[in-house]
């Protein structure tokens, strides 16, 4: 029996079985293989693999879809909170509640936590992004603007209220309430 995910799987299950962790993939050998075996360009296969937190299905699913579109996504929810946009927030929150896969829900808290946790790196480290995608949208001048706007402390405290939401969500809270709740504390944090 193979799982990606033990909390996924029952606790009678889970007991009567081998646990075997295997550590990321290298991200390098990720990008050569998508670039190998799908024919990706070496810019994509690389920020795919850099998304892919060591997976290559992971990876490979990326290549496939728009990650500009997902991290833009995650900026506009983030802002409709900072703005206390709630009707925008309201929107974009049921959209993401009517994702049916808890994979691609997943992957919308990432591409969030993503835009906090690079604002956090630039204000505490003054370290830029090295992924090329993230040129094509901005991202190291929108987390610049981010890290000079608000304090480290708001910035780990919302990447904590995101990961909370995200545990949540994840444990069958009603996502819609969960997801407009996070917009909630993202705008009294910030």
């Amino acid at each position: 029996l193979i799982a990606e995910n033990l909390r996924t799987m029952l606790p009678t299950i889970v007991s009567r079985c081998q646990h075997i962790k295997f550590s990321p993939l290298d991200v390098k050998k990720i990008a050569t293989t998508l670039e190998k075996r799908l024919n990706v360009d070496a810019t994509s296969a690389m920020n795919a693999a850099q998304f892919s937190k060591g997976s290559y299905s992971r990876a490979r699913g990326f290549v496939s879809e728009n990650l500009e579109e997902k991290l833009k996504s995650g900026l506009e929810f983030l802002r409709a909170g900072v703005t206390s946009n709630f009707e925008k927030a309201a929107l974009i929150a049921d959209k993401w509640s009517k994702t049916t896969s808890s994979h691609d829900r997943n992957e919308k808290f990432d591409f969030l936590s993503y835009w906090i946790s690079g604002a956090l790196k630039q204000s505490v480290f003054h370290e830029e992004s090295k992924l090329d995608i993230m040129s094509v949208c901005d991202f190291d001048n929108i987390t610049r603007k981010m890290a000079s706007l608000y304090s480290p402390l708001q910035l780990s405290e919302s990447l904590r209220v995101v990961e909370e939401t995200r545990l949540a969500v994840y444990n069958n809270a009603i996502a819609p309430l969960a997801i407009f709740a996070l917009v909630i504390n993202l705008h009294r944090i910030f």
